[in-house]
Formats: structure tokens, C-alpha cells, sequence
């Protein structure tokens, strides 16, 4: 009569961990997809472009960016308060 319990109480507890993992799991990719982190990861490229300068499309490529709209977002708001200015179409300047 015990074993039975003991594989339903191994299969929850196997079953928690499992949804407990997954959780984590969405909750750092999300954090990680976080626009907050995003800049923060972008202003540092711009940090170390040379003379200031940054191509928004490198940018995308070394920050993984699966929509460049994300990129724009970022630029047009440090834009608006006087913290780079568009170069050209796809450049930036600090």
C-alpha cells in the first residue's frame, strides 16, 4: 500500500520541480527581453563605438535583436532627450 504513494508522491514532486524550472525559465528569458536591459546593453555598445558613432543594424546584430523596431524605440527616446542624434538612416551618434 506504500509504494503506490511513494510513485504518486515522486511523480508530483517530479511534476513541481518541472513547472517550478519552466517558471524560471520564462521569467529570465523575459527579464532578459526586457526593453530596461535592452538599452542598458545598448548604451554600453554606443559607449565603446568608435568616436561615438554606432550602426543601428550591427547593433541589432550584436545585441540579437529579432525586431529592429526595439532598436528604434531606444534611439528615438535618447534622441528626444538630447543624448545621441541620427548620423544617417542607419547611424547614431553619441
Amino acid at each position: 500500500a506504500i509504494q503506490p504513494m511513494v510513485r504518486l508522491f515522486k511523480k508530483q514532486y517530479f511534476s513541481l520541480c518541472f513547472l517550478i524550472s519552466n517558471m524560471a525559465d520564462n521569467q529570465q528569458s523575459r527579464f532578459e527581453k526586457s526593453l530596461g536591459l535592452l538599452t542598458t546593453r545598448f548604451v554600453s555598445l554606443l559607449q565603446k563605438a568608435r568616436d561615438g558613432v554606432l550602426d543601428l543594424k550591427v547593433a541589432a546584430d550584436i545585441l540579437a535583436v529579432r525586431q529592429k523596431r526595439r532598436i528604434y524605440d531606444i534611439t528615438n527616446v535618447l534622441e528626444g532627450i538630447g543624448l545621441i542624434e541620427k548620423k544617417s538612416k542607419n547611424s547614431i551618434q553619441w
